[in-house]
């Protein structure tokens, strides 16, 4: 725990304050083996509503042991810095409209590559709530630990690499790469890819990841509470096949409007604290 609390060292040296490329790359390959290898055996197994809680668990675990040894700062190495509540709220209004914005980009995406009938009922029962325990291990491992472990291994671990390594938008680029190819489902790569862009510009400009889990959270959490939704209940917000036109279009004015604040938020933080001796992050 001392360890972990380590506050970050004023070491200008920033090539032994990070993973290399390489380095990241071979732990995030690491963990993309365990985690489908644990997927397997859940499956196997029929541990159905735990496989979710353990598969995030250990989306984390290669790389804090890699932190660890190598006693590097994972506050720094995994972007672990507070922001205020000005930028968590411009957080908050982008997270809910890109979920919107994300949903009608999935409908229309599965429309030119439908997902097999067979793939669908099974991410429909992985996520299926039926009692108040499924509704609290699946709910805790969907919303919470999967926006803390993927943003600490993707927007901290690996993206701050790259960012060491290349200019900021083929950091982004590549890491929102690979953060779709992860999830093992192709059918969600494209849609994944846009997602992990945004996700990486707001860990970027906030120099925290703390804006990307919000944003990751609650797409996570209005998905679940959708796909667990009679259909009935939700016509307000449906169009056909669709999101309703009115909905996506206030969602968009909402959601440009959030990212302008956001970028006026992070402005005004970095410009109120001295500057950091983390090139990267400048």
């Amino acid at each position: 725990m001392k360890w972990f609390l380590n506050m970050e060292s004023n070491d200008n040296n920033t090539s032994a304050l990070y993973p290399t490329q390489k380095q990241a790359l071979a732990v995030v390959l690491i963990t993309m083996l365990l985690t489908f290898i644990l997927g397997i055996f859940g499956m196997l197994l029929g541990l159905h509503r735990t496989e979710l809680f353990l598969v995030e668990i250990f989306t984390i675990v290669p790389a804090l042991i890699f932190v660890y040894r190598k006693n590097l700062s994972p506050i720094r190495v995994f972007r672990l810095r507070a922001v205020n509540k000005n930028i968590i709220f411009s957080a908050v209004l982008i997270g809910l409209t890109l979920s919107v914005l994300s949903d009608e980009a999935d409908r229309l995406i599965n429309q030119i590559f439908p997902m097999p009938e067979a793939v669908v009922e099974t991410l429909k029962q992985a996520i299926q709530i039926n009692t108040w325990w499924e509704f609290i291990l699946i709910g805790f491992s969907a919303v919470i630990l999967a926006s803390v472990c993927e943003e600490m291994l993707f927007r901290g671990f690996l993206q701050t690499s790259f960012e060491n390594s290349f200019d900021v938008t083929k950091a982004v680029m590549l890491t929102a790469l690979l953060f779709g190819i992860v999830h093992f489902n192709p059918w969600w790569t494209i849609q994944l890819i846009i997602f992990g862009i945004f996700l990486g510009v707001l860990a970027w400009k906030s120099k925290s990841i703390i804006p990307s889990m919000v944003v990751h959270g609650i797409n996570n959490g209005l998905s679940l509470i959708f796909h667990n939704t009679d259909e009935k209940n939700i016509e307000w917000y449906l169009w056909k096949d669709h999101v309703d036109p009115y909905i996506i279009l206030i969602a968009a004015v909402v959601f440009i409007y959030g990212f302008k604040l956001f970028y006026s938020y992070c402005e005004e933080l970095h410009a109120s604290k001295k500057p950091n001796d983390d090139h990267s992050q400048s």
